[in-house]
């Protein structure tokens, strides 16, 4: 899908259907979201925006709802960049990990950054609010915090294998946003430029 904007660069989105918040593969695609292209040591971001220096941000997470859930990718090229040529980056990454999975140190890290994260949230009393609520809301239980933290310390590198295969490694939406009446820049189905 292209759509045209008020925007001076393009970005592609990769979005796959995945799960509700807090079921049984939320927390592992959490730590997926991570891995790929969470923050500066994830394998999207050092790709894309160190070595190969193509573009300009690279950002994942799990959205899970309480009804439904969504994998998404976003990458920003760099001005002059081809997004066919990113997506070549994105899609091997991505097969990489569901082929090979991730090292342990990646997922120690990520679980770390997810504690990290967890415990910044509930230092302020408005971000423990938001904590307990968001846990009533989707689980019908405001005292959650120890269950919600196990969950992803029991993640295995495993199980990150899995949620690619299973969620990743289906059809997906990619929608590429260009600037208005830049519709070449747009990716098509078969991976190339028009």
């Amino acid at each position: 899908l292209v759509l045209e904007d008020k925007v001076q660069l393009p970005r592609l989105f990769y979005t796959w259907h995945s799960v509700k918040g807090f079921s049984k593969d939320d927390a592992a695609l959490d730590l997926l979201a991570q891995i790929v292209a969470n923050d500066k040591n994830s394998r999207l971001y050092k790709k894309l925006v160190y070595e190969m220096q193509t573009a300009q941000s690279v950002g994942a997470f799990q959205d899970g709802s309480r009804l439904d859930g969504k994998f998404q990718i976003d990458v920003t090229p760099k001005p002059g960049q081809k997004v066919a040529d990113i997506d070549k980056v994105v899609e091997a990454e991505i097969a990489n990990i569901i082929n090979a999975g991730v090292s342990q140190r990646e997922l120690q890290r990520a679980q770390n950054v997810y504690k990290a994260s967890f415990l910044n949230r509930l230092a302020s009393v408005l971000g423990k609010a938001e904590v307990l609520n968001s846990y009533n809301y989707f689980v019908g239980n405001p005292d959650y915090v120890q269950q919600d933290a196990a969950r992803y310390d029991r993640v295995t590198a495993a199980d990150i294998q899995r949620v690619a295969k299973t969620y990743l490694g289906r059809p997906k939406i990619v929608l590429t946003v260009v600037p208005e009446g830049k519709k070449e820049m747009m990716l098509t189905a078969n991976g190339g430029d028009r």
